[in-house]
């Protein structure tokens, strides 16, 4: 009775193949493992963020009262007290009330260290990285930049454009790329008008829309309001969000 044959190991050929298949397959899965490793990486960074200034702002309410009767000098007042508005606000209403802050400073984006930033799909580079504003950093390295908003009362030939709010960015992964509306900056705002706090929207009035058609739409138009999105999609970047 002859033993039968047996091989021992795996051929060279066998090897090859079962390598091009894992390969195959690491191909087709990786690209989508990295991008929900991403999204996760910016959700619990940005929730992070809502979370640190939204508890700041809760704290300045019960010290100071309801934002519009904040003392911050140039509410309503002309555009041109921007910058003064804008550090007496920072001063007295923020920086107090944020832990271990770093390097606070008024300066543009370039003057803060940038070299590249998107925040206004129609602007240039230059335009972006030259806008200035109350700067500074948080313990987590999340870099705000602070300023005052304003609303034209009159018309485009007679502008009467008073400061109604306050607008806060949020870089939440600091000077690391890609700096660009969307991705890794997002925008805050504190209504003086009604007293909220919350992600900008581009409708100021109270009865904004939360229907998600709406939001997307929104994100898609002016990507510094897509944290409204992700906050609706309770916490997370779902596979039609524009990012690109």
């Amino acid at each position: 009775m002859k033993k039968a044959d047996y091989k021992n190991g795996f051929t060279l050929a066998e090897v090859l193949i079962t390598l091009g298949i894992i390969g195959i397959i690491a191909a087709m899965t990786l690209p989508s493992l990295i991008g929900n490793y991403k999204r996760k990486v910016v959700v619990n960074r940005l929730k992070k963020t809502y979370s640190v200034l939204s508890q700041a702002f809760e704290r300045t309410r019960a010290d100071y009262g309801d934002p519009s009767g904040w003392d911050i000098g140039g509410y309503m007042e002309s555009i041109s007290n921007n910058e003064t508005v804008t550090k007496n606000f920072s001063k007295i209403y923020i920086i107090p009330y944020l832990a271990k802050i770093k390097n606070p400073v008024y300066s543009t984006w370039k003057d803060y260290g940038y070299k590249y930033i998107k925040i206004f799909n129609s602007w240039t580079t230059e335009q972006n990285l030259n806008r200035a504003g109350q700067m500074l950093a948080l313990n987590d390295g999340t870099i705000l930049q602070i300023t005052a908003a304003t609303h034209n009362y009159g018309t485009e030939e007679n502008r009467d454009d008073r400061i109604v709010s306050i607008m806060i960015w949020a870089d939440i992964n600091g000077l690391k790329s890609p700096n660009e509306s969307g991705k890794d900056i997002f925008a805050f705002r504190i209504m003086f008008t009604d007293g909220r706090f919350g992600f900008y929207d581009t409708d100021y009035s109270q009865n904004q829309s939360t229907e998600r058609k709406v939001l997307l739409n929104k994100c898609k138009n002016t990507p510094y309001t897509c944290g409204l999105l992700i906050m609706a999609d309770d916490w997370e970047i779902k596979e039609d969000y524009p990012w690109q």
